[in-house]
């Protein structure tokens, strides 16, 4: 499988409170040890997401962004692109996590044929910006036209190893960052994004 963050605000009034109250070291018992046996452990692995869940997950919460992926997928297929894209649902959850964040500016690490990225300018508005990187030409031309077809101004392809351009970024900052690329270099990328985050964002990846 192949994903853009605050103001000052004054702290409310609040009414003064009594003090909470205060246990006794006495009154304290410690948790009984357990060693978590292998049943338990696979417990503890929530419920698996079958072909049957997703589906209802996308029709239900993301037809927007299936509809998106068919269209950009055209091109893509066409020039034996793999679809190792982010899925729909979880690009459901990084446009609702940018609009909640009000994130206005984002780097695409990984762009393929360009899903992502569109995600995040879509979901940030046109007066934002998306840098996606993108090391294979071919990938970054395909990329390119999609985005030109669906008039996403805001978003800037760059053509390229990745974690090079990162490294040449000295003055930008992002709100978000989503890191999708090859998995070599993922330690290299989280170095750079660290770097280039702004202060209370957020890094995916």
């Amino acid at each position: 499988m192949k994903t853009k963050a605050p103001k000052h605000v004054n702290a409310p009034k609040t009414e003064a409170k009594a003090p909470a109250a205060i246990i006794a070291p006495a009154a304290i018992t410690a948790p009984p040890t357990v060693t978590p046996t292998a049943a338990m452990i696979h417990k503890m692995k929530g419920t698996p997401l079958t072909e049957a869940t997703f589906e209802y997950i996308v029709e239900h919460f993301a037809t927007g962004e299936r509809a998106l992926l068919e269209k950009m997928s055209v091109r893509a297929i066409a020039a034996e692109i793999p679809m190792i894209n982010i899925s729909e649902d979880q690009a459901r959850f990084i446009a609702f996590f940018l609009k909640s964040m009000k994130a206005k500016r984002a780097l695409d690490v990984g762009t393929l044929f360009g899903y992502s990225a569109a995600i995040m300018a879509r979901a940030m508005g046109t007066d934002s910006e998306v840098v996606s990187l993108e090391v294979n030409d071919k990938h970054a031309n395909v990329a390119k036209e999609n985005i030109e077809t669906l008039h996403h101004r805001n978003t800037l392809i760059k053509s390229g190893p990745a974690l090079e351009i990162m490294k040449l970024m000295r003055r930008e900052t992002f709100d978000f960052i989503l890191i999708d690329a090859d998995k070599p270099n993922y330690t290299g990328y989280l170095n750079e994004a660290l770097r280039l985050v702004r202060p209370g964002g957020v890094i995916a990846g």
